[in-house]
């Protein structure tokens, strides 16, 4: 049988490679000069399956105490975040990057830069995630979801730009489309490097939605 297009497109995927971490959060490498970072945005939250008893969420519930949802809008119970075990995964895995010249794209279905998402959608610890990834110039692009409307945003960082992603959600499309991306790997290189303002944006998006288009298309 044919194989569904994102098991043909991401062969180590589909293969089940090992990752680095057993966990709800891991690392894969999908070209010989990409590797994506799953984050797990729901880690961190009221909803995330863990046993009261357990570490995630005995920290779920001391960060939501500091943070009341009265003075911090996006700490709504449907939000979530990343616990600091696996930030500091990601600050590990994002060192390794650099010393290897790989390109990152982290994905997170919660949103992480507050110009790509309404505020009320983006990931609880939302700051501490965007320090990071913001300040590493092997991070990309960033994906994210739930929020359906959708959003996107460029940021600056050392030596390489940034592209912030909310994807629509395909429940808002109409019944005669879809919104999906497929994006051009080498291009996106072109477009997040230092002098990418200078590059036509031609080329980046493969095939997707309408909406997902125009959205990507106000930052490139």
């Amino acid at each position: 049988p044919c194989k569904p297009l994102w098991k043909r497109l991401l062969p180590s995927f589909a293969s089940g490679a090992p990752s680095s971490s057993s966990s709800s959060y891991y690392i894969r490498k999908i070209s010989e000069s990409w590797t994506i970072i799953v984050l797990d945005t729901t880690e961190l939250s009221g909803h995330s399956g863990f046993k009261p008893s357990s570490p995630q969420a005995r920290e779920s519930a001391a960060y939501l105490e500091l943070h009341p949802v009265e003075q911090e809008p996006h700490m709504i119970p449907w939000n979530g975040g990343c616990t600091q075990r696996q930030l500091t995964w990601l600050e590990d895995q994002l060192r390794k990057a650099v010393k290897s010249d790989t390109r990152i794209i982290v994905a997170s279905h919660h949103p992480i830069h507050p110009e790509a998402a309404r505020r009320t959608h983006l990931a609880w610890n939302y700051v501490d995630i965007f320090a990071i990834l913001s300040a590493c110039p092997a991070v990309r692009l960033v994906v994210s979801g739930h929020d359906h409307v959708g959003g996107a945003c460029r940021q600056s960082c050392p030596g390489a730009c940034q592209i912030y992603l909310t994807v629509p959600a395909i429940l808002e499309a109409s019944v005669d489309s879809t919104e999906y991306l497929v994006l051009n790997l080498d291009e996106l290189e072109r477009h997040t490097d230092e002098h990418s303002a200078e590059i036509p944006s031609n080329g980046l998006v493969v095939s997707g939605g309408a909406k997902a288009r125009r959205l990507l298309g106000m930052v490139t």
